[in-house]
């Protein structure tokens, strides 16, 4: 059962391409995929509130959302690392 303010992996999938000079307000999310059609995203969140900012900033930017899945909620492991680049497919 999710928990508003514990701390959890999202993916975050929208149409389009993220512009890179907006992934530092993006938190700890990171790119791990962009096509000119797509882009996931994908990192550690402290708290639901945070997950409501990433997707305040992706609406800003006009990127319809396809997908926001929670990968992993919670756990020991905070300090783990994030997926910070991205393959571009073709």
């Amino acid at each position: 059962m999710p928990v508003l303010d514990k701390p959890a992996v999202y993916r975050i999938t929208v149409e389009g391409v993220v512009p890179e000079s907006w992934i530092d307000r993006l938190g700890e999310m990171g790119i791990v995929s962009v096509t000119p059609a797509a882009t996931t995203l994908e990192g550690r969140l402290p708290d639901q509130a945070a997950l409501s900012g990433v997707l305040e900033t992706l609406y800003h930017l006009r990127l319809p959302l396809l997908e926001v899945s929670c990968l992993v909620q919670g756990g020991p492991d905070e300090s783990a690392s994030h997926p910070k680049n991205f393959t571009q497919e073709k």
